[in-house]
């Protein structure tokens, strides 16, 4: 049972566009904000804009290298500036993070084995 008055004219909208005819807009909204999307985004389970993901955020850590260790990285650093590489000593802590991710359990143990040990210092 059709309860339009004229189905061609509801076709005619649906291919034309709605016209304002959209329920889920009010007709004069105001433009969404970024204030706004974030009260909206409180009230629902997931985001609405793909600004408002929660971003990865850099996280300060103060950690010890044996002197040689740091040497290395250091010649690592000038060997890449000379090549006109732009690289910072946090790149490159990163960059063996990333080549970290490629290994087995397995190859991570043996490699933590024939890593030098650092001795504690009493500072915290």
């Amino acid at each position: 049972m059709n309860t339009q008055k004229n189905p061609r004219s509801a076709a005619k909208k649906q291919r034309e566009g709605n016209d304002g005819d959209d329920k889920t807009t009010p007709p004069n909204s105001e433009p969404v904000t970024t204030g706004k999307r974030r009260r909206l985004a409180r009230a629902f389970s997931y985001p609405l804009d793909e600004a408002l993901r929660k971003k990865d955020e850099p996280v300060r850590e103060r950690f010890s290298l044996l002197k040689t260790e740091y040497d290395t990285l250091i010649a690592r650093k000038e060997q890449l500036v000379d090549q006109g590489v732009d690289v910072k000593k946090r790149d490159l802590v990163r960059l063996g993070l990333q080549l970290l991710n490629d290994k087995t359990d397995g190859e991570i143990l043996i490699l933590l084995n024939r890593l030098p040990k650092i001795p504690e210092s009493g500072k915290k």
